[in-house]
């Protein structure tokens, strides 16, 4: 959010709601990096594990990130090279950490 309010034209600010900001936000993280297939998915974590800031927060024990691939054969072919992964990580400001995989909210059979 802080990303998209950063870069959002000033002018339509004021009007803009959280969703708005979340794709205008995605649009610019996508276009500066490279990285074509970023998008936003929700994901489980262990609270006594992890440590998540409580606006990524969706519901107890589900946090929202930034999905770079999936564990699926066509999603993971289209993972992203390593310059722009490097480049993402400046942007976000985390140099220094490596992305993680998550486990998805959902059972594999929601996808069936």
């Amino acid at each position: 959010m802080d990303y998209a309010r950063k870069y959002a034209p000033p002018e339509k600010l004021p009007r803009a709601d959280e969703v708005d900001l979340v794709f205008f936000g995605l649009r610019c993280l996508r276009a500066f990096s490279g990285i074509i297939c970023l998008g936003i998915e929700e994901a489980r974590y262990d609270p006594r594990k992890i440590s998540i800031p409580e606006d990524c927060l969706c519901e107890p024990g589900v946090v929202r990130v930034l999905c770079l691939c999936a564990n699926d054969w066509e999603s993971y072919s289209r993972r992203p090279i390593q310059a722009s992964l490097d480049r993402l990580k400046k942007i976000l400001g985390k140099e220094e950490e490596s992305p993680r995989w998550w486990e998805d909210v959902h059972d594999p059979r929601y996808y069936e």
